[in-house]
């Protein structure tokens, strides 16, 4: 290979990367169901591991969760990324 071909693989893949990253920035907010979706397996799973000490608190807790997550405005991506950390903090094999 020579120096232009190198240039020109480089400035390539350079351009690649700044259109997928460019593709992932511009995605919109993730839809009401798939943030629902979300909330509701971290509330199973933290319910489940004993995460909320009284049930008296457990609302407040959820509603908290809630939006924090709301506020975020996540993308679809994002999302897919939080269900990824709930499998991995969920696994058995400890």
């Amino acid at each position: 290979m020579n120096l232009a071909q190198a240039v020109l693989l480089l400035g390539w893949e350079w351009r690649r990367i700044f259109v997928e990253e460019m593709e992932i920035a511009t995605q919109g907010p993730a839809t009401r169901e798939e943030l629902e979706g979300f909330l509701k397996r971290l509330n199973d799973i933290l319910d489940e591991r004993g995460f909320f000490l009284t049930e008296a608190m457990k609302p407040h807790s959820i509603q908290s969760l809630r939006t924090v997550f709301t506020k975020a405005s996540a993308t679809l991506q994002e999302v897919k990324l939080l269900h990824e950390v709930l499998t991995a903090l969920d696994r058995d094999d400890r």
